[in-house]
């Protein structure tokens, strides 16, 4: 056991027991060089086999996925041999179980989906790993609403895992016999492959979507049979997953992920259910206060309909970052004929609608548009909603800020009432103004006075990314974006985290220092192209660390899935012939090459990097080393 502030291999910092699993005590310690949180488990080793050899270490140490948490080390103690992985902030879906939370089927096919992936990715690793113990409590649903899985076994003996991992009620009819004839006769001829882990996750989420928890080695009737708040091909999807026969389940996680996008595709509406713990914040917060419950009662069923799902839509495609759907959804509201009058009679509606659009145009960094926007909406609201109004011209003055309006911002300042801005939004518009005007030590003095005065996530997180923006070294800015991170892990903050590691890794310094750095930034842009609507942009810087890694053959791989969606695109041409040639194959650098440079030709966007940038520069000089000639 350790004690409370116990050093463990000058690395990790113990501060309390979490609780006592199956295998012993489970620790919260702090990685004192990364400054993060991470779990110190005891490793059950009552099976010699179980414990981890130095390859199986190393194999487990080298996954990342932003969906599973980092695994950093394995520390031998006296009282047993130690797993350190990543802490997992958020609450387990077990506990949303028993507190009888109703899911929609929004959530749970993200959640599924996530997991899916999870084992796709676990599954085709060059030594396949199975998890083995894939049930509610392993799945803790994050304050951003995404599933991560956590505690997968460590050893890829799969008979063994398949023994530590037995939770019966999940755990599938070949697992269940492997343990039974490993406690009986010490050996079982039966075989774990990934449709164990398929069946373990579509027992979790049918108990999930029925409150009923599966029986061991039992055919639970079908949901499709039952009636349910969920699609039938949901049900469908989850129905063949958990087939008693293996051979009728899914033969891969691949194709169990080509069923629920094609699930995805095809049901689009869902429905809706606003008295659960799990709904969203963001439409929740849009509903308090307004005019729509009297909306709702005053017209037909089906526009109340109508109306509820685009709302639903908006800020659920908002939360997601699919800003596109999110602006779509809003301005069918705004310009629709059949929702004017009700618009008009509640201002604060169309208010919100609009700063919704600006929030939109804030993720994408459009920020002119965005403080448009902030503006229009702010001017929409009654004279005497101070609920809103504060935080409204708050972002139209921040948006401006960043924009670099300086004037514009300052003058909104100083034609705003004494009651208009509330302290903690004036101490962030302080923050943002003195990052535009290179004043560090001023806005981190602002920016570390919005962290003491409020819990508000979302103030935190940009005040600590003004401070980061200014910062004059990279590791004041690595640490102010880790701040920033601990408030709201949204692609911003990953964004500017990935940046900032790929320029401390270009600084030179030592080896080590580099190396950790590029494998940050690549957790990062791994996390940005995972997400649902990924940019273009995030792949291609995804391929340039995976090049700094020497990891061209996965650059390469990387870049012609975008080549696929973007066939002209010269950034994605040019980086292909950058990876190809840095991999030696000089015939594919040299095709890439020469499309790259007729591509970048006929681009005429504002977009379109000029002759004298970087980028087309190295083009050039690639061109003419590879006896192509270059541009003319």
């Amino acid at each position: 056991m350790f004690r409370n502030n116990e050093l463990i291999d000058n690395t990790y910092q113990v501060l309390k027991e979490l609780g006592v699993g199956g295998a012993g005590v489970v620790y919260l310690a702090y990685h004192v060089r990364l400054l993060k949180y991470v779990v110190i488990k005891r490793i059950k080793d009552d099976v010699p086999a179980a414990l981890p050899t130095r390859k199986e270490v190393d194999i487990l140490k080298n996954l990342h996925h932003p969906n599973l948490p980092q695994v950093y080390d394995f520390v031998e103690a006296p009282s047993g041999v130690y797993t350190v992985i990543d802490y997992v902030e958020g609450t387990d879906l077990a506990t949303y179980i028993r507190e009888g939370s109703e899911f929609t089927e929004q959530q749970l096919l993200l959640w599924f989906y996530q997991i899916a992936q999870v084992l796709d990715y676990l599954h085709c690793q060059s030594t396949p790993i199975y998890h083995c113990d894939i049930k509610p409590e392993n799945i803790m649903i994050t304050p951003e609403g995404n599933a991560v899985l956590i505690d997968f076994n460590v050893s890829l003996n799969v008979q063994y895992a398949a023994l530590l991992g037995v939770s019966p009620p999940y755990a599938s009819p070949e697992q269940l016999k492997i343990a039974q004839e490993m406690s009986s006769f010490g050996y079982s001829d039966e075989i774990i492959d990934e449709r164990s882990d398929i069946y373990s996750l579509g027992a979790t989420f049918y108990h999930a979507m029925t409150g009923v928890r599966p029986m061991p080695n039992y055919v639970m009737p079908p949901l499709k049979e039952q009636v349910l708040a969920y699609s039938e091909r949901f049900c469908e999807i989850v129905d063949r997953a958990m087939a008693y026969d293996r051979e009728e389940r899914y033969s891969s996680a691949f194709k169990l992920l080509g069923a629920i996008e094609r699930s995805k595709s095809g049901n689009r509406r869902y429905r809706l259910m606003f008295a659960t713990r799990c709904a969203s914040i963001l439409l929740s917060a849009a509903l308090i206060g307004s005019g729509i419950y009297c909306f709702l009662t005053g017209n037909t069923q089906k526009k109340q309909e109508a109306y509820v799902e685009k709302l639903s839509s908006a800020f659920s495609a908002l939360s997601k970052g699919d800003t596109e759907k999110a602006e779509e959804q809003c301005f069918e509201i705004l310009n629709g004929s059949e929702y004017k009058d009700f618009l008009k009679k509640n201002p604060q509606e169309r208010a919100q609608l609009l700063h919704s659009i600006g929030e939109a145009e804030y993720q994408n960094q459009q920020y002119s548009a965005a403080a448009d926007y902030y503006e229009r909406a702010l001017n929409a609201l009654p004279k005497n909603d101070r609920e809103f109004r504060s935080k409204y011209l708050r972002d139209a003055i921040v948006a401006y800020a960043e924009s670099g309006d300086l004037s514009k911002a300052e003058s909104l300042i100083e034609n705003a009432k004494t009651r208009d801005l509330e302290n903690v939004d004036m101490l962030l518009i302080q923050a943002v103004l003195a990052s535009q005007k290179g004043q560090e030590n001023e806005c981190a003095s602002y920016a570390q006075q919005v962290l003491d005065q409020t819990t508000d996530a979302q103030l935190c997180a940009r005040a600590a990314l003004a401070a980061a923006s200014v910062a004059s070294d990279p590791d004041t800015e690595l640490m102010w974006l880790r701040k920033a991170q601990q408030y709201r892990s949204n692609k911003t903050v990953l964004r500017a985290l990935a940046v900032a590691n790929v320029q401390l890794a270009q600084e030179n310094r030592s080896d080590s220092i580099t190396h950790e750095a590029l494998l940050q930034a690549y957790d990062y842009y791994v996390q940005l192209t995972s997400d649902a609507y990924p940019t273009k942009t995030d792949w291609i810087n995804y391929s340039i660390v995976l090049m700094m890694l020497d990891r061209c053959d996965d650059a390469v791989v990387a870049l012609e899935r975008q080549l696929a969606i973007y066939p002209n695109d010269y950034s994605i041409l040019m980086q292909l012939a950058f990876a190809s040639n840095q991999k030696g194959d000089n015939l594919a650098a040299a095709n890439y090459c020469r499309d790259a440079i007729e591509a970048w030709k006929l681009d005429r966007s504002p977009e379109r990097e000029s002759l004298d940038s970087e980028n087309i520069q190295n083009l050039n000089s690639l061109a003419q080393q590879l006896g192509i000639g270059g541009i003319e």
